[in-house]
C-alpha cells in the first residue's frame, strides 16, 4: 500500500463526511431539502467508491471494480428514485 494515496483517501474521506454533515445541516430548514438530500447520496457514492478502490485495493482488480463499481450506481440510483418518489 502506497501511504501518500491511503493519506489522500483518508482526507477525502474526512473532507466528504464533514461537507455531508453540514449540507444536512443546513438543508434541515430549507425549501431545497431534495437536492441537499441527492447531494449527500452523491458524497456517500463517492466515499464508497473510494473505499472501494483504495482501501481495498479494487483499483488493481479492474474486473471486480466494475463489477462493484455498477452495483453500487445501481443500489445508488434505485435509492435516489425512491427518495424522489416517496
Amino acid at each position: 500500500m502506497d501511504h501518500h494515496s491511503i493519506n489522500r483517501a483518508w482526507s477525502l474521506l474526512i473532507s466528504l463526511s464533514l461537507a455531508s454533515t453540514a449540507m444536512a445541516k443546513l438543508i434541515s430548514n430549507n425549501t431545497y431539502v431534495t437536492y441537499g438530500a441527492l447531494l449527500v447520496m452523491a458524497a456517500a457514492w463517492i466515499k464508497a467508491r473510494v473505499i472501494l478502490n483504495e482501501y481495498l485495493e479494487l483499483k488493481h482488480a479492474p474486473f471486480w471494480r466494475r463489477g462493484f463499481g455498477v452495483a453500487l450506481t445501481l443500489f445508488m440510483l434505485a435509492a435516489a428514485g425512491l427518495y424522489l418518489i416517496a
